[in-house]
C-alpha cells in the first residue's frame, strides 16, 4: 500500500495477481484509520465500496 498525500491516491497491489488498484480523492483521515485497521480486507469492503471511491485497476 502506498498514499500519496499531495494527489490523495492510494495505491494497493494486490496478491496473487489481482491487479494493482488507485483509489482515488481518499482523504488523509481515512487513510490513517486503513493503516490502523485490525482488518484490512473488512475496512475496504465497509468504507471504501460504501464510500464508492473512485478506482482504476490495472494487471501487472
Amino acid at each position: 500500500m502506498h498514499y500519496n498525500a499531495r494527489t490523495s491516491v492510494l495505491t494497493i497491489i494486490y496478491r496473487e495477481n489481482r491487479g494493482v488498484y488507485r483509489y482515488f480523492d481518499v482523504p488523509p483521515d481515512v487513510w490513517k484509520a486503513f493503516q490502523n485497521a485490525p482488518s484490512k480486507g473488512t475496512y475496504l469492503n465497509t468504507v471504501f465500496k460504501e464510500q464508492k471511491y473512485r478506482y482504476k485497476r490495472n494487471t501487472r
